[in-house]
């Protein structure tokens, strides 16, 4: 089974390079589940103190 899933990984190292808030805003908002996602980010952030 071929992974044609490229974009999304692409998508992950780019903003790991260049940092998420150089993700358009308007992408991030077609996320499926974004309110899980951000409530993700935000417990990460706080175990890591950021």
């Amino acid at each position: 089974m071929r992974n044609y899933d490229t974009d999304t990984t692409a998508g992950g190292i780019a903003g790991l390079l260049y940092g998420w808030e150089t993700i358009p805003a308007e992408w991030l908002n077609l996320l499926a589940k974004k309110a899980s996602i951000d409530k993700l980010i935000i417990n990460l952030q706080a175990k890591m103190d950021i």
